[in-house]
């Protein structure tokens, strides 16, 4: 492809450019299209499955256990947003409903296709810019931080 040249961002496509970036990851069992990987200090999903965006979303390492600490946690994402263009902030309970943990998400429209160039960048930059911010949140809160970076994780052992 040259390199202004648009195509639409689908999972191969996104398989070959996060292998050519060196990005650990494992692509989704089901056709949504999710790519999920462990980066510096969250959990990535990658996804595709709305046909006219790309997503990225991460998944902070820290979490809020109780309504105390989720209003913290709001309260520091309230500071970064309106100041920050990408990544956007916001707090989900955990799936256990045992306390809060903080999602960044970048997005791109992809309706009319992108270059490889476009997609490589993209990705490259949300995730530095994701990795910033959640260090700066870890920085302001590091109580809330639950995981190791260097440690094992489940799935390693």
């Amino acid at each position: 492809m040259s390199p202004s040249q648009t195509s639409p961002v689908t999972s191969t496509r996104l398989d070959r450019t996060l292998t050519d970036l060196h990005v650990d990851f494992r692509p989704s069992s089901t056709d949504d299209a999710v790519f999920t990987s462990l980066e510096q200090n969250a959990f990535y999903s990658w996804d595709l499955s709305h046909p006219d965006f790309f997503r990225i979303r991460a998944h902070w390492r820290g979490e809020a256990p109780d309504e105390d600490s989720r209003t913290e946690l709001e309260l520091v994402a309230a500071k970064i947003n309106p100041v920050e263009f990408s990544p956007k902030l916001f707090i989900v309970p955990l799936a256990d409903d045992e306390g809060y943990q903080l999602v960044a998400e970048t997005a791109l429209i992809t309706a009319d296709g992108v270059s490889d160039e476009q997609l490589t960048g993209f990705i490259t930059r949300s995730v530095a810019s994701i990795a910033e911010v959640l260090h700066a949140l870890e920085r302001q809160l590091p109580d809330m931080v639950t995981w190791d970076v260097d440690a094992p994780h489940e799935e390693d052992r």
